[in-house]
């Protein structure tokens, strides 16, 4: 089973895993219901994971087949003949749980995950296994700069793909080998393994990692000048990933664009190029891939140091600092530190410009001794690299020779239907005359088509940013949303602590702009689980989850998007004062249970919601203290597996008596 998704430096490494091609998903869900063997089971759901594209769904099958080889595992003995059988299915499970927590950001967890799938993979002696997960242990090696390690891991595993034949694992291994080619700044020979990759993933159709090769071809030309072609490649890698819906793959491409048009310096791109960033970082927020967030944080606070905008350029270099000490990835210590010197510098203020030129000249000394040792590792595998394009080389002109045979035969059978094709020829022209008007009139009624399309398209754009997604669907189709009860809801409600006092403070443009400011933080956050915003009143905001559609992971769900708020408000308040300015401190209150939900109003729709479950809400912000997440009893009873959490006794709430109160303090460590 190969399950691919990747991990990017500034080139894309392959992550060696899922694909997203294979069977009909549903065909193998109705297998998978009929099915009586665990063994049976554990292929389908194998399959399945194969199967399907969506990265947000798969993972769920892979956890079920991890789980059933391991009670199998522990109800066979150590000889039962099934016994290797399930052992395989396990070790495909923990190295796919590897690509997960990877992706994610975690490499020391991915790392322990992938050691125990390697384990297992030797012990049943699954070759095509082992060259999965010795291509992702040296990917981790790769990006944490153990370039001597990463290089032994990917010759492990490629000579392991040779053996057996495995085209997709070879062009995999090939490819992260150029990116280490041209991290040495070897672009000739980089440009030749990706082009060696692209071949191998042309003749596996492997639409997945053809678009990861473009990738990597445009940031060659990017480094060798070539920005149009650059360009023209990006494009393409961007299509195959729209049409595989390669999620991760088209937030990689929109920020790679954005890089391209920034290093061409279009006069009047300024616009474009923030897009680009923005739409890429959305993704990557979606998506929780920290290292992306902190790629596209670089690169806007250079676009906004760039045209002045220090404050914004600010708070995107200091979050990428942040993400990059988290990560523990040198080179984006180093970009980031590198733009807060000049920014600070900008600002006039030295001490912090000072301290942040020290960061930088620490971490570009560190990477430059690095750089100069993965130079002189390039003779390790060169040579190795040369004889198997000198072998492809020898091939080549075999089957040139039988080619140019076949040639020479046809072209007896060219002069023979020649005249044939003459005759044909003018009947063609009346057809092609003919076929033009009509052509014309089709473009005709398209074009109107069209603009009637894009007009409905703004029409319904402008709906879903009023509504749920299922309620403007339903108010289209019969002119009205019926109101609807949900059992299973969590409310949130979010409260400014120090609100009236700070707004007399300020003028009613910074005041407009701090609250614009936050409220677009808590929208970003919010939208990277299934969260409805609700609406705002002056310096409250109220969101919920569960609905329109339900979700039994409602209350966990709007809890980590409550902890995200408070993270974000405590580096917005960090910031603030360092800057002297006034600043919000929020208090934020959740509760869970049944709300009734509709749309109101005629000339101006709103989606809203009410109940006891609302109005408790309410009450659990009211009686919580700034920064931290107060919630009650009913949502504390279904999140305590997740949370770690603090029961602050009785407390009283108005017309309600006293009630049980908990502040969630983080989320627990699950491995």
């Amino acid at each position: 089973m190969l399950k691919f998704c990747f991990f990017p430096l500034l080139l894309f490494l392959l992550l060696w895993g899922k694909f997203g091609y294979g069977q009909d998903i549903q065909s193998l869900k109705s297998e998978l219901e009929a099915a009586t063997q665990d063994s049976t089971r554990c292929r389908i759901l194998n399959e399945m994971i194969e199967a399907e594209a969506d990265d947000n769904v798969w993972p769920a099958y892979n956890d079920r087949m991890k789980q059933l080889a391991e009670t199998k595992l522990k109800e066979l003995g150590k000889d039962d003949p099934q016994t290797p059988v399930f052992k395989k299915y396990l070790g495909a499970a923990l190295n796919n749980t590897g690509v997960v927590i990877q992706n994610k950001g975690n490499s020391k967890l991915s790392l322990q995950y992938y050691l125990k799938s390697l384990r297992l993979r030797e012990e049943v002696r699954d070759s095509s296994g082992i060259g999965e997960t010795l291509n992702n242990i040296g990917l981790i090696h790769h990006a944490q700069g153990n370039i001597p390690l990463a290089i032994d891991y990917y010759q492990k595993s490629l000579k392991i793909q040779e053996l057996i034949d495995d085209y997709t694992g070879m062009s995999t291994t090939i490819l992260n080998l150029g990116v280490i080619s041209s991290d040495q700044g070897d672009y000739t020979n980089a440009l030749t393994y990706f082009l060696r990759s692209y071949e191998l993933q042309e003749r596996t159709g492997d639409e997945y990692g053809k678009a990861h090769s473009l990738h990597n071809l445009s940031r060659i030309y990017q480094r060798k000048g070539n920005f149009e072609k650059a360009l023209r490649t990006i494009q393409q890698s961007l299509e195959i990933r729209k049409k595989i819906q390669d999620t991760k793959g088209i937030a990689y491409s929109l920020f790679n664009m954005g890089n391209i048009l920034s290093k061409m310096d279009t006069i009047g791109e300024t616009k474009v190029i923030q897009k680009e960033y923005l739409e890429s970082l959305a993704l990557f927020e979606k998506l929780e891939d920290k290292e992306g967030v902190a790629y596209v944080m670089n690169q806007l606070a250079e676009l906004y140091f760039k045209n002045r905008a220090y404050r914004r350029a600010l708070d995107c270099a200091e979050r990428a600092l942040s993400l990059g000490k988290e990560l523990g990835y040198p080179e984006q210590i180093r970009n980031a530190s590198h733009s807060l010197y000049l920014i600070h510098k900008a600002m006039k203020q030295e001490g912090q410009a000072l301290a942040m030129y020290e960061l930088y000249s620490i971490m570009r000394d560190s990477i430059s001794n690095e750089e100069l040792r993965r130079f002189n590792l390039g003779k390790q595998y060169q040579y190795e690299f040369d004889k198997r394009t000198t072998a492809d080389s020898v091939k080549a002109v075999e089957q040139q020779k039988v080619m140019s045979a076949r040639i020479s035969k046809e072209k007896t059978q060219r002069f023979a239907v020649t005249g044939v094709l003459l005759l044909t020829i003018v009947f063609s022209g009346f057809i092609f005359n003919r076929w033009r008007i009509i052509k014309k009139q089709k473009l005709q009624i398209q074009q109107q088509h069209t603009a009637l399309g894009e007009e409905k398209k703004k029409s319904d754009d402008l709906l879903l940013n009023i509504l749920p997604e299922e309620t403007a669907e339903e108010l289209k189709r019969t002119g009205r949303a019926k109101a609807m009860r949900h059992e299973r809801v969590s409310v949130m409600f979010t409260d400014f602590e120090n609100f009236t006092q700070a707004s007399e403070k300020m003028s009613a443009d910074e005041l407009v702009n701090e609250i614009h400011y936050c409220y677009s933080a808590f929208d970003r956050i919010i939208s990277a689980y299934p969260i409805e915003k609700i609406k705002t009143i002056g310096d409250g905001y109220m969101c919920a989850a569960g609905l329109p559609l339900p979700n039994v992971n409602h209350a966990v769900d709007l809890v980590r998007a409550a902890l995200g708020i408070q993270d974000f408000m405590k580096e917005y308040q960090e910031d603030r004062m360092k800057s002297g300015k006034v600043h919000f401190v929020a208090r934020i209150g959740i509760h869970s249970g049944p709300v009734v939900a509709g749309v109101v109003g005629t000339k101006k729709f709103a989606y809203d919601i009410w109940g006891d479950t609302v109005n408790l809400a309410a009450r659990m912000e009211a009686g919580g203290v700034p920064g931290m997440v107060n919630i009650s009893e009913s949502t504390m009873e279904l999140v305590k597996n997740y949370f770690e959490m603090e029961h602050r006794g009785n407390i009283e709430v108005k017309n309600k008596g006293e009630m049980k109160m908990y502040f969630v303090k983080a989320a627990k460590e699950v491995i």
